[in-house]
């Protein structure tokens, strides 16, 4: 085809469809900066192979060009949408991670300062029962005492966490 007529029917052709392919490009997408670039990249690939497409189906060749076009589009915004939507996970598990991290040793903290306010026996008791998950009769054989001596030990210990952890509940 001579130049001039290439240039005098895509013109015409270009004016005849551009806003029907901008809406089916729009419904599709839903974004209107996204549609125009779309429907401009495909008239630009029917322009530099207007030579290579059949005339009688160029309209059905846009429509193809454009819908294929959109559903990448959508893929490649659907596999972004995930991507981001992992990063924040990660971003939140992280930030969970570090505040759970950081109450632990908090409450570590506050175990500990508890836990030096026990008497010497006491503190075998608890770190034995507790720590070592020891039986109380274990407990009892190693330390000489009874099993009635390790549950009262333990019941001394276990109130006073319960008052410094508000009877407890651990704060939130």
């Amino acid at each position: 085809m001579h130049n001039l007529n290439k240039e005098f029917f895509f013109k015409s052709f270009y004016l005849e469809n551009y806003k029907y392919v901008y809406y089916y490009a729009l419904k599709r997408i839903g974004n209107s900066e996204v549609s125009k670039d779309i429907v401009s990249e495909a008239f630009t690939y029917v322009w530099e192979n207007f030579e290579k497409i059949n005339q009688e189906t160029l309209r059905r060749f846009l429509y193809k060009y454009i819908h294929n076009k959109c559903v990448d589009y959508y893929r490649h915004s659907v596999v972004e949408k995930k991507y981001v939507s992992i990063l924040l996970k990660i971003e939140e598990d992280e930030e969970e991670y570090n505040m759970s991290i950081c109450d632990e040793e908090k409450y570590l903290q506050r175990i500990r300062k508890v836990a030096q306010t026990f008497s010497e026996r006491t503190y075998a008791v608890f770190y034995k029962c507790y720590i070592e998950q020891k039986k109380y009769i274990e407990v009892a054989n190693e330390l000489s005492i009874t099993v009635d001596g390790v549950k009262k030990h333990i019941v001394k210990a276990l109130k006073a966490f319960r008052e410094e952890f508000n009877n407890g509940r651990l704060p939130k």
